[in-house]
């Protein structure tokens, strides 16, 4: 979705809205415009006009109908445009961006984006609504100003009133919002619903002892609910008596403005001047109105913007690290070997706090060889495949992203049919499909399906069943399986833990297939990361240990 697109479904649908807001005004002009037609003695004119008038209604809900219309294209697209904006982003941040030292997940990443990009358009959607209806309302004011001067003998007096009951609905407006806003009662109404969701929670979710516990519970939940309840019905009357105020002083406005607009004509002629007074009464009537929807729009887009705001400081970090990296391409591993220089890398360890990692040496990886990577659980082996690939940049090292397919530990398989997750499409050709049964076959993974499927063509099977289907055993070979057949001409091939859920016969089976498979094509950069060592020992050409020096530092050998 481009940019381009999405701006001009925010311009359409912010011209509609402002379209929607300001046509009972320009209705009410229409009626005034017909009375004084009628007036001249222009009957078919003013008729015509009036028969055009009465088709207010329809068109209104046209309009309302092609604004909702608008919206959800707006929506959809805008939803769309932040979703592959974020994404985009995300891909190449993933893992860097840090906050108060810490390192953001992926998830809060992705969330941050996507509402940045969401409040800076809902920003500019607000915004652009405002200045449209803005410049409407003071041509309304100008406009209705001009129908004082023309149709009454002495406006100054109308003038002062309707300008006076303007800014009284301004203030009053005004006033009656920022106690609608105000931080107490928006603290208040939180601490309300925070206690409602817990109580509810734990309503749902404890296990009781017995009914007394129970009882308590439920007790706790309804005394939430009411204060919730009474709370709202609280805050909703004060607005209601203060949307009552409004509407009584808009009321006197308006009996003002028509005692004085009768005066000013003169009791005499009211028979003949009723239309007109009618007419200017709608038109003064609508244009409170207007302003009024100003006033709110205007905190609208105050409010807006502070959401938008909130988001900047953040997403300019964001941007710095990508403006970084982005240009970064793939490096090809163009020698016999990868040499890591020796370095001192410290990172946040999630309730641990930091810890170092440090190899004094240089780290050599030899294309066409196995490399071990030797040591305990979280003395830094992860860490160091992300050096290697390049998804951690070592201070001081150049930037670089390198050729290489993963398997980690951690990993897992999603919610499409195993086909799709093992091979990221829902067809693949047939020469694949041989290759996709040798890597089944090779990590001891086919002959298992074959029994599950029940006389069903395996590569048919994997397309009807999700991962919920198998074993941790299973899932973990087909993880593997997935890594094998997107090898493609990845220069590193990284294994971290590949066997923990495998027996020893079935893990060595794996591992020599995995590794004979990833020869195969190039010579590739091994590197494992396993504790069990005893499993595999037989094919490792090289290995590095991992060894703590203290609790926070782990020292490459």
């Amino acid at each position: 979705m481009k940019i381009q697109k999405v701006n001009k479904s925010l311009l359409l649908f912010g011209v509609m809205s402002t379209i929607s807001t300001i046509t009972p005004q320009i209705f009410a002009f229409l009626l005034n415009i017909t009375t004084s037609l009628i007036r001249k003695g222009l009957l078919i004119a003013g008729l015509t006009l009036f028969f055009l008038y009465l088709f207010e209604d329809f068109v209104l809900a046209k309009i309302r109908e092609k604004k909702m219309l608008m919206q959800m294209e707006f929506k959809e697209k805008t939803l769309f445009y932040c979703t592959k904006k974020a994404t985009d982003i995300l891909k190449v941040v993933n893992g860097k961006v840090k906050k108060s030292s810490k390192k953001i997940s992926k998830k809060e990443l992705f969330l941050s984006l996507g509402e940045y990009f969401l409040k800076k358009k809902q920003y500019q959607l607000t915004l652009l609504q405002y200045l449209l209806t803005l410049f409407f309302s003071i041509f309304s004011l100008i406009g209705v100003i001009l129908v004082a001067i023309k149709q009454v003998k002495t406006p100054v007096f109308l003038i002062g009133i309707l300008v006076f009951s303007t800014l009284f609905n301004i203030l009053f407006l005004i006033k009656r919002i920022n106690k609608k806003r105000e931080e107490n009662t928006y603290q208040e109404y939180k601490e309300k619903l925070k206690e409602k969701q817990v109580a509810e929670n734990e309503f749902l979710n404890l296990i009781t002892i017995n009914e007394k516990q129970q009882d308590f519970l439920i007790v706790k939940l309804l005394n939430c609910t009411k204060e919730k309840i009474e709370f709202e019905s609280r805050e909703r009357r004060k607005d209601t008596k203060n949307k009552n105020s409004q509407a009584i002083v808009t009321t006197i406005s308006l009996v003002a403005l028509m005692v004085s607009f009768i005066l000013d004509i003169g009791v005499e002629n009211i028979s003949d001047m009723f239309v007109t007074v009618i007419s200017f009464s709608t038109l003064c009537t609508n244009l409170l109105e207007l302003i009024r929807q100003q006033v709110e729009a205007t905190y609208t887009v105050i409010d807006a913007k502070k959401s938008y705001e909130a988001y900047v400081e953040d997403f300019t970090n964001i941007q710095e690290l990508y403006n970084q990296f982005k240009d970064v391409k793939e490096k090809k591993v163009q020698e016999e070997k990868l040499t890591i220089l020796p370095f001192t890398y410290s990172y946040e360890v999630e309730d641990k706090g930091n810890f170092t990692l440090k190899s004094e040496k240089a780290l050599v990886f030899k294309k066409g060889k196995v490399t071990l990577l030797n040591g305990k659980s979280g003395v830094g082996k992860s860490t160091l495949l992300k050096i290697v690939s390049g998804e951690i940049n070592l201070k001081g090292q150049d930037i670089v992203k390198r050729k290489v397919c993963q398997y980690f530990d951690e990993a897992t398989l999603g919610s499409n049919s195993l086909f799709e997750e093992i091979t990221f499409s829902d067809y693949i050709t047939e020469s694949d499909e041989k290759r996709l049964v040798e890597i089944l076959k090779g990590v001891q993974l086919y002959d298992e399906l074959v029994k599950k499927a029940q006389g069903e063509k395996v590569i048919s099977y994997l397309k009807n069943i999700t991962v919920e289907k198998l074993s941790s055993g299973l899932a973990q070979r087909a993880m593997l399986a997935r890594t094998l057949y997107n090898l493609d001409d990845a220069d590193i091939l990284e294994l971290d833990e590949p066997i923990g859920n495998l027996d020893y016969d079935t893990a060595k089976a794996v591992m020599s297939f995995v590794i004979e498979y990833a020869k195969k094509d190039k010579k590739r950069i091994i590197i494992l990361a396993t504790h069990q060592y005893d499993k595999i020992s037989d094919m490792i050409d090289y290995q590095y240990y991992f060894e703590r020096s203290g609790k926070k530092e782990s020292i490459i050998y």
